[in-house]
């Protein structure tokens, strides 16, 4: 029996539509209840005297922020575009930097070893299809 593509292929669409028409709904409800606020706003101040806020100046940076550890910007690219063995070394150095220093970029190491991750599944899901479908 054949795979029935069109059917799935229809509730898809219809599925699709609905959404559509459900955000659009909510964008729309969301667009008139801002314009009713603003407009509430803008009638409850017509008799009002405006004055203006008295100036501040912006307050102080506390600290520097903190900067951005080099392993993990490197970790990334590396993995991506040369070479994922390199690049996972530099994304576990980078984190374990990262741990002691406060350093910015534990996002971009842990994103290296996902990458990482995802592309060893994904080699060994092919190298068994590839060894089961021609022997």
């Amino acid at each position: 029996m054949p795979f029935p593509l069109g059917w799935l292929l229809g509730w898809w669409v219809i599925i699709f539509a609905l959404s559509m028409m459900w955000y659009a709904l909510r964008w729309v409800s969301g667009l008139v209840t801002v314009c009713l606020l603003a407009g509430c706003e803008f009638l409850s101040g017509l008799g009002r005297r405006r004055r203006a806020a008295p100036y501040s100046p912006p307050p102080p940076l506390l600290r520097e922020p903190a900067r951005w550890n080099g392993l993990a910007v490197a970790s990334l690219p590396v993995t991506v575009i040369a070479c994922w063995p390199l690049g996972v070394v530099l994304a576990v150095l980078a984190l374990r930097q990262i741990r002691q220093t406060g350093e910015r970029g534990a996002g971009l190491a842990r994103g290296s070893l996902v990458f990482t991750a995802v592309f060893l599944v994904g080699w060994c899901a092919f190298a068994i299809w590839y060894v089961m479908t021609y022997g």
